[in-house]
């Protein structure tokens, strides 16, 4: 599944205006998120999410945090799938990069 919209993503990588605020926004989806999961009857979910940070004194910096929702036992099976299929999407799209240089190289 992709989300490919650059204008909402450059919108959501404001930073917050500090890790307080990070930590409330990120703790609000993910309340959010496991209601859904129940509503949608999903039984395991495994979520990672980033965010900007604006710290005291105005450096800026990245929070990135995960969460699970189901079975512990599904938990390194569903992480090890998540991390094999991002990086065959990876592999295909560097292969895709190539090809295309390939071709502007032989033209």
């Amino acid at each position: 599944m992709n989300d490919h919209n650059p204008k909402r993503y450059r919108e959501l990588s404001v930073p917050k205006e500090s890790p307080e605020k990070a930590n409330a926004d990120l703790t609000a989806f993910f309340d959010e998120l496991r209601e859904l999961r129940i509503k949608h009857g999903i039984p395991d979910v495994l979520v990672t999410a980033a965010v900007n940070v604006t710290y005291q004194g105005g450096g800026e910096g990245l929070a990135i945090i995960w969460c699970h929702f189901g079975s512990q036992t599904m938990l390194p099976t569903m992480a090890a799938f998540t991390h094999g299929e991002v990086m065959a999407d990876q592999r295909a799209m560097i292969a895709k990069l190539l090809a295309a240089q390939r071709e502007k190289i032989h033209e």
